[in-house]
């Protein structure tokens, strides 16, 4: 019993270990996250629409880019560019929330333009080195600090800027229409550099990327079947991806007789032919026969 007491509380130990050591907690994304839009809306004058959007747009920012660090941090250059068009992402949203010139003192402060950096293998938020006390706050929590989860974040939107489609409900400002993206950025290697010491290039892919599905026909080769034409619904088919793939589907679940078993189907058929004409030949024959025996015995008969 006691041997199993502790077996239970070793097992414990090591799961709250894992758990820590898995990645951030989410009241840890929730306090950075408000941390950063504390001092936004503290220096750029944010109203209090903007101060709640601002402080979606950094969440969303943060609970992804925690998982990108680790590898960002080993110098993975497609980790990097990853990094790089998620902080696109969250600049090009933050851009439809403040207004023209609060844009301009936004991109001016890197600790809010470029809220990540790297040094002696560990990332940090910069926005700390500025402000030293982090648990002194300018402002009351947002409006959604404890319930927001992503909701408005582009995935669940087509991939396009949620603040960009109800813009008009709450602001009416002027919009920074000049260049403000990182990742297509001529100096981009220049900032990776400062921001990870790292040069990583653009070409760079996320390893084990998922290649298109393919089929498998009855040969056990992997081919891309086509369906077959039928002439007479050519003219109905559908030429969309959707009907494509149905075509597919029906001619993979119903896949083509091999000609060599219609050979032997039809082999098959011909030899029982011949057997059935063999067999009414043979008793054609015998019935003939019998009847010339008979006709020999009775003309033998008479004459005696």
């Amino acid at each position: 019993m006691k041997r199993l007491m502790k077996l239970t509380m070793m097992i414990c130990l090591l799961g709250i270990s894992i758990t820590t050591r898995a990645g951030v907690s989410i009241n840890e994304i929730r306090e950075n996250a408000r941390f950063i839009t504390d001092r936004m809306r503290y220096e750029l004058h944010l109203s209090y629409y903007q101060y709640n959007d601002a402080y979606e747009v950094n969440f969303d920012f943060v609970n992804n880019a925690i998982h990108l660090m680790p590898f960002v941090t080993r110098g993975e250059d497609w980790a990097i560019n990853d990094y790089y068009r998620l902080l696109d992402i969250r600049n090009e949203d933050m851009r439809w929330i403040l207004t023209s010139r609060q844009y301009v003192e936004f991109m001016e402060a890197d600790y809010f333009f470029r809220p990540i950096y790297a040094s002696r293998g560990q990332w940090y938020f910069r926005i700390y080195l500025h402000y030293k006390d982090r648990h002194f706050f300018h402002f009351a929590l947002p409006k959604l600090y404890h319930s927001y989860n992503g909701a408005h974040h582009r995935k669940h939107f087509s991939h396009e800027s949620f603040y960009r489609k109800h813009f008009h409900e709450h602001y009416s400002h002027n919009i920074y229409e000049k260049h403000h993206s990182m990742f297509h950025d001529k100096n981009y290697r220049k900032i990776s550099q400062r921001d990870f010491g790292h040069k990583p290039s653009k070409d760079a892919t996320r390893p084990n990327k998922q290649q298109p599905p393919t089929f498998h026909v009855g040969n056990g080769k992997a081919n891309q079947p086509t369906a077959r034409p039928r002439q007479e619904q050519q003219g109905n088919r559908p030429q969309n991806e959707k009907g494509r793939k149905e075509d597919i589907r029906k001619d993979y679940n119903n896949p083509p007789k091999n000609n060599n078993q219609t050979n032997r189907s039809t082999r098959t058929r011909v030899e029982r032919r011949e057997d059935n004409s063999n067999r009414n030949s043979n008793s054609t024959r015998s019935g003939r026969r019998s009847n010339e025996r008979s006709t020999s015995s009775r003309s033998s008969g008479s004459r005696r």
